[in-house]
């Protein structure tokens, strides 16, 4: 697993759960994998007490498995599932564009921009972790300009389905798009036209419907 500093004051649970997450999404822990309680306690560096914890949380996620007396599995992607985290999130992101086409971007368009040059960058050299991260933090920024960032932040909490199936796109399709589709949403944005904003959100948060083919069968073992 890949693993980050534990937070001061951060319970043993809510780590493991934030390291488990992180990991889920990336797939470092790939759909369909068995983990093993203790194992994960061991590379964490925690008891087995919150790791059990952090487990039942993204079980009734259902994101991961748990097997009495068998263990715990990570869930394959579904698509169904997808949808509805697709459903919620662009129900928000739509409106947070709208606000923002009523907004002075000023105090935010050097920082958008600079991250769309980031994800340009990192998309020549595959780092899927770097645009990842980039992708978030500019959506991020769109919901704190929007002044809706404790939005965000439960959000990100609800849409593991989503995040992960977001990474599995990166390394199978290969395509340039996201940081296009990033452009064309800052691009209406600043102009101030909320229809061209709500539907380049649709586009980009619409196009892992279309790619669902190419990466069942890029990563067929992912998806049940």
């Amino acid at each position: 697993m890949l693993l980050e500093e534990r937070k001061p004051g951060e319970a043993g649970r809510d780590y493991a759960l934030r390291m488990l997450r992180k990991n889920i999404v990336n797939l470092e822990l790939a759909p369909g994998a068995k983990v093993s309680e203790s194992v994960l306690a061991q590379e964490l560096g925690l008891s087995r007490t919150p790791v059990r914890e952090a487990l039942v949380e993204l079980a009734k996620a259902k994101i991961v498995e748990v097997y009495p007396q068998r263990g715990c599995t990570i869930a394959k992607i579904c698509f169904e599932r997808i949808r509805e985290a697709q459903f919620m999130r662009e129900a928000l992101d739509r409106a947070v564009a709208e606000r923002c086409c009523a907004l002075d971007m000023a105090p935010y368009r050097a920082a958008l921009q600079e991250n769309l040059a980031q994800q340009a960058h990192y998309w020549q050299h595959l780092d899927v972790e770097k645009m990842f991260a980039l992708d978030n933090d500019f959506h991020r920024q769109l919901y704190l300009a929007a002044d809706a960032a404790q939005v965000f932040a439960l959000l990100s909490s609800m849409t593991i389905h989503y995040d992960r199936v977001r990474a599995v796109s990166i390394t199978a399709v290969k395509k340039l798009r996201i940081a296009e589709e990033h452009t064309e949403i800052l691009n209406a944005i600043l102009a101030k036209d909320k229809p061209a904003a709500a539907a380049a959100v649709h586009a980009h948060l619409a196009r892992y419907a279309s790619e669902q083919a190419e990466m069942q069968a890029h990563y067929p073992q992912y998806f049940g």
